[in-house]
């Protein structure tokens, strides 16, 4: 997996689930590699359907939002 890129973990507290990702994956991204679905609205218009709160940041868009660093999701 790792080709210089840094690993982090995303740990989503309330589905209990947990993934290692790569630092260009969005949260929406590492939802999905944790067999999550987190609802997005992209293609209609609807901006901000996919905010999830995250300890470190705050209300963040998981769409857009990409992981930097060990991460603990509201979701």
């Amino acid at each position: 997996m790792n080709q210089g890129f840094q690993s982090y973990r995303v740990n989503f507290t309330k589905s209990r689930r947990q993934v290692t990702v790569e630092e260009w994956f969005t949260l929406n991204l590492a939802a999905r590699k944790a067999g999550l679905e987190i609802p997005t609205d992209c293609c209609h218009g609807v901006c901000g359907t996919c905010e999830v709160w995250t300890k470190q940041q705050g209300l963040v868009r998981a769409c857009i939002t990409l992981v930097s660093e060990d991460v603990e999701v509201q979701f």
